[in-house]
């Protein structure tokens, strides 16, 4: 709703003008926190746009600075979503996720470069993705 009000999205876009007018009946407290809300989604909108292998190389840096893959909630403090970057990356390695199949060919060379017990983590992750596919 919140997307869709402040124009982030065009999802129920045919409603928006229904809601703005049922949005004046409510307590100013609720209009207050949705004109916040609002304006913290248009702001998200404004962030820089990385690229995937942006995002690979921010990816890259960290795991080898904590020495461990993320867990799937990780975000940076600039509300980067590198832990679910990171399960897209190992769909990708895996074959299950096309998306970034452009990609994969050069992230496979610059894992070589990570520390070896991230490297067996992204190959045991990419083996249980593989094996979920086959039961």
């Amino acid at each position: 709703m919140f997307g869709a009000l402040s124009g982030r999205t065009k999802y129920y876009s045919n409603q928006v003008a229904d809601w703005r007018k049922k949005i004046k009946y409510l307590p100013k407290a609720v209009r207050d926190d949705i004109a916040k809300r609002n304006k913290k989604a248009i702001d998200n909108k404004k962030k820089p746009q990385y690229t995937p292998n942006e995002k690979f190389e921010m990816w890259c840096d960290l795991v080898k600075k904590l020495g461990t893959l993320l867990p799937y909630s990780y975000i940076t403090e600039d509300g980067i979503k590198l832990g679910n970057f990171q399960d897209t990356v190992l769909g990708a390695l895996s074959g299950r996720d096309k998306r970034y199949s452009k990609h994969v060919a050069d992230w496979r060379e610059k894992i070589n470069d990570l520390p070896k017990a991230v490297r067996d983590d992204i190959a045991e992750r990419i083996k249980n993705i593989i094996d979920s596919r086959t039961l």
